[in-house]
């Protein structure tokens, strides 16, 4: 699912709650009630489960109806396992992004992108991508060495793109 293919509902006296995916979203239509959505998920990604008002997110019927009606969809790539990183952590070396095993249809592309922690001056710790680092490997240098890193890969087919990631901890 895509940000084209999301509609976003927020009802004061509903929520959605782990288990509810694949359920409808109905709306008044002419001749009764219409699919306009299929439940995605909630405030479970915020790790707040069944959170009342809390806006919900919903696949679009209507943009996805070519896809749903197909005899054999092309589904997005599932992983059968973790995204994994290898090697030593130290200047001069290299770390190794390795993809796990694909459940059914392999990717059709692979995108890596690695990135480092950084804090910021308010206590504030994200990743920031690290130029060119867009291979499986990557050669470590002396500050790259004493950073978390990330590893994410974009696994695309047809169906669509599955982000995948995994971290190194704080060398410190």
């Amino acid at each position: 699912m895509d940000g084209t293919s999301v509609l976003c509902a927020q009802a004061p006296r509903a929520t959605i709650c782990p288990g509810d995916s694949g359920g409808p979203l109905l709306e008044r239509g002419r001749r009764g009630p219409e699919l306009a959505g299929i439940v995605s998920f909630g405030s479970e990604v915020l790790d707040k489960e069944c959170v009342q008002g809390h806006p919900s997110a919903f696949a679009d019927a209507a943009k996805l109806r070519g896809w749903l009606t197909q005899p054999r969809p092309t589904l997005v790539p599932m992983p059968a396992g973790l995204l994994t990183i290898t090697g030593r952590q130290q200047a001069g070396s290299k770390l190794t992004c390795h993809l796990p095993r694909w459940a059914g249809k392999a990717p059709d592309s692979i995108r890596y992108l690695w990135s480092r922690s950084v804090t910021s001056d308010d206590g504030y710790t994200f990743f920031d991508p690290i130029d060119g680092a867009t291979r499986a490997t990557l050669p470590l240098t002396k500050d790259l060495a004493r950073s978390a890193l990330s590893c994410q890969v974009d696994a695309t087919t047809a169906g669509g793109t599955i982000e995948l990631v995994a971290m190194t901890s704080n060398p410190a």
